[in-house]
């Protein structure tokens, strides 16, 4: 299903009704769940877009920044697919996920017209952090990869403090559905 700014996602589960994810914004689910830390987890989500001319450089290709702001869109898709947001509120806060960690490796360049799949892979959670790294496809070819680690923090009095990962996101994370 094509979306804003020509973006299509997929959620990928073992034999999950297409409906687990019907209030995820431009979402449509395919594929497996595989396991991560002996549980049954979202691994692996997608989006596709394509390089608009307005993120390319004067050389005509995607410019670096881009690949980070297309890393947080593929994580946002990723927590609206389990009907939840990186700022939500909790216990008379709000809980949301400064980032502790990034990097990204260019390894080919994208250009305007491209489409390109762009595959979040849940790689380590911990007691407060989530690691994920993100996958750029385009014709076949890897282009880059990125890595993103992030700490749940609670935010009150516009401070943050790291806090465990509350249950009910914990569950999401590691839901068997």
């Amino acid at each position: 299903m094509e979306g804003q700014w020509g973006c299509r996602c997929r959620l990928s589960r073992y034999n999950a009704p297409e409906s687990v994810i019907t209030g995820a914004a431009m979402c449509v689910p395919t594929g497996d769940w595989p396991s991560v830390l002996s549980t049954l987890m979202p691994r692996e989500f997608n989006i596709e877009r394509r390089v608009q001319f307005a993120e390319t450089d004067m050389a005509g290709v995607m410019h670096f920044s881009n690949y980070f702001r297309w890393m947080e869109e593929v994580e946002h898709a990723f927590f609206r697919s389990m009907d939840m947001s990186v700022v939500q509120p909790h216990d008379g806060a709000t809980v949301s996920w400064p980032r502790v960690h990034v990097s990204c490796e260019y390894l080919a360049p994208l250009r305007f017209e491209d489409v390109v799949e762009v595959q979040l892979t849940i790689t380590d959670v911990r007691e407060k952090s989530v690691t994920y790294e993100a996958s750029f496809m385009s014709k076949g070819v890897r282009t880059a990869r990125g890595r993103v680690k992030m700490v749940c923090c609670q935010m009150k009095d516009h401070q943050f403090t790291s806090i465990r990962i509350p249950d009910f996101i914990r569950e999401k994370f590691e839901a068997t559905s």
